[in-house]
């Protein structure tokens, strides 16, 4: 088994994801707060999980401001979240989390 480095995210990453559990909200992507909430959530577990079992992929010159690399999670079919990160020694911080949406995210 692999061993489990700690994942730090940052203080950037987490106020966007607070907001996105109301925008998701105020939009109509979900009908209940309660749910838009729950999806954050499962989102926050899925960067702490998947960091470890998902490939690393090393971020283009151009976008080496968000990190060093990043992963995809598989929000649904037309959804993904792109996390990026810096690997010091033992430790993953997440730097930047987007969406296949967003234009920053697509190169």
């Amino acid at each position: 088994m692999q061993e489990r480095r700690p994942v730090i995210i940052s203080e950037d990453v987490i106020e966007y994801l607070a907001k996105l559990t109301h925008t998701l909200f105020k939009n109509g992507y979900f009908d209940y707060f309660d749910s838009a909430l729950e999806y954050v959530d499962e989102l926050y577990d899925k960067i702490s999980s998947s960091i470890y079992t998902t490939k690393h992929i090393a971020v283009p010159e151009e976008h080496k401001l968000f990190g060093d690399f990043y992963f995809v999670i598989k929000a649904n079919r037309r959804t993904a979240w792109h996390v990026y990160f810096i690997k010091n020694k033992d430790t993953f911080y997440i730097t930047k989390v987007l969406n296949n949406h967003l234009s920053t995210a697509r190169f």
